[in-house]
C-alpha cells in the first residue's frame, strides 16, 4: 500500500519549494539569524570588557577551533606579533598582533614589520579600535583588521559563549 504524506507535511514541502524557488528565508530562519547576530553583538561588548590576557587567550582559542596551528608560544612576545600560525592544509605562515587599544599608527607600525613575502597575511585583532583605525581605507591586501563585532561572531561559531560568559562573570 502506497503511503502519501499528511496534509501538513505536504504543506510543508509546499512552501519549501516555493521558498527555494523564490530564494526566500523561512521566518524561523530568519528570528534564528536576528538572534545570533544580538548575540554576536553581546558578545562583542563581552570581548572588550576582558582582561588583556583573557583577549589574548580569546584570540588564540577562535584561531585554533577554526584549525589552525599556533607555531609561537602564547605569551611570549616576539617582536610586532603576538602569534605566529601556520594553516594545516596549504602550510602558509600568519601572524597576528592582539591589541586591546589601538588607532591607525598602531596598525601601521605592524605592517611596517610584515610583507606578504614573510606571512600570507597580518590580523590585526583589536577590541577597541579608535576612530581613524575605524575609518582607515587604505589597507594592504595582506592585512585584515578583525573588529570585535568580527570576532564577537568567531567566538560564537565556536561555541566560546560559556567561556565568554564566565569571564565578563
Amino acid at each position: 500500500m502506497k503511503k502519501y504524506p499528511h496534509k501538513s507535511q505536504k504543506n510543508h514541502y509546499v512552501d519549501l519549494l516555493r521558498r527555494t524557488l523564490n530564494a526566500t528565508r523561512s521566518a524561523l530562519a530568519i528570528a534564528m539569524s536576528d538572534q545570533r547576530a544580538a548575540l554576536a553583538e553581546l558578545l562583542a561588548k563581552a570581548i572588550k570588557e576582558l582582561h588583556w590576557k583573557d583577549f589574548e587567550t580569546l584570540v588564540d582559542l577562535v584561531f585554533r577551533d577554526a584549525g589552525w596551528i599556533r607555531v609561537s608560544v602564547l605569551g611570549q612576545h616576539a617582536k610586532a606579533y603576538d602569534l605566529e600560525l601556520r594553516e594545516p592544509i596549504i602550510g602558509d605562515r600568519h601572524v597576528v598582533q592582539v591589541k586591546s587599544r589601538a588607532g591607525l599608527a598602531d596598525l601601521q607600525a605592524t605592517i611596517a614589520n610584515f610583507s606578504p613575502d614573510d606571512f600570507r597575511r597580518v590580523f590585526f585583532v583589536v577590541h577597541s579600535p579608535d576612530d581613524d583605525l575605524v575609518r582607515a581605507t587604505d589597507i594592504p591586501s595582506h592585512v585584515e583588521i578583525v573588529s570585535p563585532q568580527r570576532l564577537g561572531e568567531l567566538a560564537l561559531d565556536a561555541g566560546l559563549v560559556g567561556w565568554l560568559e564566565e569571564k565578563v562573570s
